[in-house]
């Protein structure tokens, strides 16, 4: 079994968790002064953020963007930053175009990086551009047709990028970014439902699952509705619902194809529930360790799925971290952080999972 190395950003301070799952523990790739199933601090950055993008690059470092330095509607950061997890050092690079926060950034076929929306002191935007990593610099490209805050993206098969909801002014609208055009489009049908605050996956067949989030109409109620974007047919069309309403959820897809769905607002459980593509049904699965909102989701090479940090239900930053088991259902404690977080930023730096 490999060692998993992933790294959470909030503020300054980078947390990087090492996890390694055998029963005859191999410590090879274990970083410097790391202990299988715990956390360890890393370098700095340079500049504290709060609502940065941060992608993983295809040479395994790690792309910093944006941001703000203090929370709420406060101007948005134009630098940018580079870490590296080989020295564990943050390097600057160059600034984007428009200071942004509550952005999207998704990297591309090609190796660059789309970063799309985002607002400062209050003004939104629908501009995107392009990171290229041989010259480290940001280049502008077309324009979203809608502003998108925090919009989940995905990229798809065929290379373009799906954006889902979280619009302003049409909450239902669904646009596809062509990196060989430079373009934005609207896909063929908008979303079945109007939502924001939703959990968007990657289907082994292509498709995209979207789960749950809170209706963009006036009631503004947590959902449990679903449904699924086919880029062929270029159109959503419903799935089964959740069991229970959900938004802010963590998902990761698990090795057998399936999807796993945990915690979220308008509750405050324990429970989590898995998405089967096959009878396209949402079923009830072992329950977490602790209640998580705004918590992170990320499949380990073992199969196993480390879920961490987040808010409990006292809305406190966690701490804490647990690994659930997909064949035997089941969630397990293993260890944490020493800094509370809430909307932390994971990435696998083994598996280039973002």
């Amino acid at each position: 079994m490999k060692a998993g190395h992933f790294l959470w950003l909030r503020g300054c301070r980078l947390v990087i968790a090492t996890i390694v799952f055998a029963s005859c523990l191999s410590l090879a790739g274990i970083g410097h002064g790391q202990t299988p199933g715990t956390f360890s601090p890393t370098g700095s950055m340079a500049t504290p953020r709060l609502g940065q993008t941060a992608t993983l690059l295809a040479n395994g470092q790690v792309l910093i963007a944006g941001g703000t330095m203090t929370a709420g509607h406060a101007p948005g950061l134009a630098s940018a930053e580079i870490y590296d997890p080989a020295s564990g050092q943050f390097t600057s690079t160059g600034n984007l175009n428009q200071g942004r926060a509550i952005a999207s950034a998704v990297r591309l076929l090609n190796g660059q990086v789309l970063v799309t929306g985002g607002e400062s002191d209050s003004v939104s935007f629908n501009s995107a551009e392009v990171y290229d990593p041989a010259s480290g610099t940001f280049v502008p490209t077309g324009s979203a047709n809608a502003t998108h805050f925090s919009a989940p993206a995905v990229l798809l098969n065929n290379g373009k990028v799906l954006f889902t909801g979280c619009a302003f002014p049409f909450g239902s609208t669904a646009e596809l970014y062509d990196p060989s055009s430079g373009t934005f489009a609207l896909t063929a049908g908008g979303m079945i439902t109007p939502r924001c605050g939703h959990s968007v996956t990657s289907l082994p067949d292509g498709r995209v699952l979207i789960v749950g989030g809170v209706s963009a109409s006036a009631s503004g109620q947590v959902l449990t509705s679903a449904e699924i974007y086919d880029p062929v047919q270029d159109n959503f069309a419903p799935t089964r619902s959740l069991n229970l309403p959900r938004s802010g959820t963590a998902t990761a897809p698990l090795a057998d194809g399936r999807i796993l769905v945990s915690g979220g607002q308008n509750f405050f459980s324990t429970s989590a529930e898995v998405y089967d593509p096959a009878p396209a049904s949402f079923n009830f699965t072992g329950n977490m360790t602790t209640t998580r909102n705004g918590d992170t989701a990320t499949l380990l090479q073992t199969g196993e799925v480390l879920l961490a940090l987040g808010y409990d239900s006292s809305l406190s930053e966690g701490t804490s971290a647990e690994l659930y088991h997909p064949v035997l259902g089941e969630f397990f404690g293993t260890g944490g952080i020493s800094q509370p977080r809430g909307l932390a930023l994971p990435l696998s730096l083994v598996t280039a999972e973002s």
